[in-house]
């Protein structure tokens, strides 16, 4: 047998094993057997058989299947909303397809962490329009945007508040806040004190304190349920 086909047995036989060590080992015995030619002979020996054992690992060695790509949030983004109700949202998706939102909770269903009323302020962030009461984005990194834009970039008044002014304006005692409560969860969440000017938040704490309003708002997702045209839908939606 020759050289080359010892070694590319022994990087199979190491496969099968799973034997690093003994692999290493086997190898070091099959040097021992070469011929002590010179030097520029040996290497002419050599270096085919590890060219080999390389390709052979490559292809004997299992790989882990990959994993499909996720689907772009830009294929998944609401287009156009359908119809909506106390307990479902129905839109029409930028891939054609119709999604039905059933359960979870109001902000999941309509994109909107911040469960942003809708008007002029939401319209200009690209709402698609609302339930009655509240805006419907397109996704939900949009109605994120919208939130942190409104409390912290906007002219709505926020910015120049404290937490405390902001969670008073943001969410009201009329809206059955408790606004006081509110601003203390708020304020720990980003490591500051409710006498803090919200314009003195860094970017990373802005992030904390929207991602915080989500939590508190109570954001929980539901049921999502495809159809892949108008006309399935009909047939096998409710």
């Amino acid at each position: 047998m020759s050289i080359v086909s010892q070694f590319t047995n022994a990087a199979k036989k190491a496969e099968t094993k799973k034997s690093e060590k003994k692999f290493t080992k086997d190898n070091h015995q099959l040097m021992h057997k070469l011929p002590k030619f010179k030097f520029w002979k040996q290497v002419a020996i050599l270096v085919p058989g590890l060219i080999l054992i390389s390709v052979a690992a490559h292809y004997l060695v299992p790989t882990k299947a990959l994993d499909k790509p996720p689907v772009s949030d830009d294929i998944k983004r609401f287009v156009q909303i359908q119809n909506v109700k106390k307990y479902y949202l129905l839109t029409t998706r930028a891939d054609k397809q119709i999604e039905l939102r059933t359960g979870g909770n109001l902000s999941w269903r309509l994109h909107n962490p911040g469960k942003l009323v809708h008007g002029a302020f939401t319209r200009s962030m690209g709402a698609l329009g609302s339930d009655g009461k509240y805006a419907v984005f397109s996704t939900y990194n949009a109605g994120a945007r919208a939130l942190q834009d409104l409390l912290f970039e906007s002219g709505q008044g926020y910015k120049e508040l404290t937490v405390l002014g902001a969670m008073k304006k943001f969410a009201s005692l009329e809206d059955g806040y408790k606004p006081k409560e509110y601003a203390k969860v708020m304020a720990k969440a980003v490591g500051v004190k409710v006498t803090t000017p919200m314009a003195k938040l860094t970017q990373e704490q802005q992030k904390k304190f929207v991602e915080s309003v989500k939590m508190y708002e109570l954001y929980k997702p539901g049921k999502i349920y495809l159809f892949k045209d108008q006309k399935d839908f009909k047939k096998n939606g409710w």
